[in-house]
């Protein structure tokens, strides 16, 4: 299937080809069961910042990823992607800078639950973690708010009884608002 309009060449611009910078028209759906409409395309952030995963080297920069996110957003695109463990948390750093003051008009989704830090409590879904790594990304993400928060990884440590009394609380206290919660 070609996005390309008649005439247009296969050049690639920063890495985005023009395949799919040139969409005819983004479609939009609904989240599983939230009240939550996605564009059909996401836009991950893992490779934002520096990092090695697994042998796979990167480097994407504030510049590099202020463009990449301009042009996914002139696209239609409102939904992006990153976790607390890329890159240690720089890539969360460089997403909130890049949507800047586009954030009220798109989602984020950041995950949890591979290690976050030297402690021993600093993996896993346990509430301690949670919480501090909701409140972290919150930090990281210039933001009040979080639209989905995604559990990285099961946890056979952690009861599924602690996990949703912790999603609970996040919601109660109003650190993550009740928009949607998706379990591993």
């Amino acid at each position: 299937m070609s996005f390309l309009s008649q005439g247009e060449n296969r050049t690639s611009h920063g890495g985005i080809c023009d395949e799919t910078l040139i969409l005819l028209s983004m479609k939009y759906y609904q989240l599983g069961r939230s009240g939550l409409i996605v564009s059909e395309l996401a836009f991950g952030a893992m490779t934002f910042g520096s990092g090695d995963y697994y042998g796979f080297k990167y480097t994407v920069g504030q510049q590099e990823a202020n463009e990449m996110i301009a042009k996914a957003t002139d696209k239609g695109i409102n939904f992006f992607d990153t976790a607390v463990s890329y890159a240690n948390g720089e890539s969360e750093i460089i997403l909130g800078k890049a949507l800047g003051n586009k954030r009220k008009d798109n989602l984020i989704a950041t995950k949890i639950a591979f290690r976050a830090g030297t402690p021993p409590f600093r993996a896993g879904i346990n509430l301690k973690n949670l919480v501090e790594c909701t409140n972290e990304s919150l930090t990281r993400l210039d933001t009040d708010y979080i639209d989905v928060l995604l559990l990285h990884n099961d946890d056979p440590l952690t009861p599924v009884e602690e996990v949703a009394r912790t999603m609970e609380m996040l919601v109660i206290t109003r650190w993550w608002p009740p928009r949607c919660i998706i379990l591993f």
